[in-house]
């Protein structure tokens, strides 16, 4: 795997650090959340199958890609445990629902 060279600039202790990483780049990590969303919302057309309709499956897939966007970032820098999930978990509830609610205001005025 290949390492990146970065610059930490720390008072003192300024010196280059060799980290160990995946590298992917911006490109890729676009690539993997745009296919992440692609995937949420045919899982979610899918569903209509088993009776299951859902409204606003753009907001919902949305909503589902961020929060695994929060969950994979967190997990690449190393930060990622279960406080993390119970707390992004709730916070992508409040604002799916603000979302919808915003949107029904906004549609009835």
């Amino acid at each position: 795997m290949a390492g990146q060279l970065y610059y930490c600039g720390c008072g003192a202790n300024e010196q280059y650090r060799y980290q160990e990483g995946c590298g992917l780049g911006t490109d890729a990590r676009l690539w993997l959340i745009g296919g992440q969303l692609v995937l949420i919302y045919a899982f979610l057309v899918f569903l209509k199958f088993y009776g299951l309709v859902i409204q606003q499956k753009r907001r919902l897939a949305a909503s589902l890609t961020g929060l695994l966007a929060c969950v994979l970032a967190l997990q690449s820098v190393g930060e990622l445990n279960i406080k993390d999930v119970v707390l992004l978990l709730p916070l992508i509830v409040v604002g799916y629902a603000y979302a919808s609610y915003n949107l029904s205001r906004h549609n009835s005025a």
